[in-house]
């Protein structure tokens, strides 16, 4: 019988540990609270901020890249890359938002 795991949470650290631990041969599932999917029912971006934004340097963007298993490495037609906007380590970006 197989090892098997539950993640508790499908942030980028609950998925990057069930990506790994299913890379190492380990039957994994995911369980995440949010009843919002990262679209809409019509395919329409979801409205919801959960999960709206995420930093990764450019090695993580590779790696997360990797996994998706497209591509050919070429990180100028990588869909990762084309939907990120680049910031240097002095820029920020301000978002309004509720903290409520």
């Amino acid at each position: 019988m197989g090892k098997k795991a539950i993640v508790v949470g499908g942030s980028i650290a609950g998925v990057s540990c069930a990506h790994a631990l299913s890379a190492a041969g380990w039957e994994v599932v995911v369980l995440e609270k949010s009843s919002s999917g990262p679209t809409t029912t019509t395919g329409s971006p979801n409205p919801s901020p959960t999960g709206a934004g995420l930093g990764l340097d450019p090695l993580s963007c590779k790696i997360v890249h990797s996994w998706l298993g497209v591509g050919d490495g070429d990180t100028d037609s990588a869909p990762l890359f084309k939907a990120t906007i680049p910031l240097s380590i002095d820029q920020v970006i301000l978002i309004s938002t509720s903290l409520a």
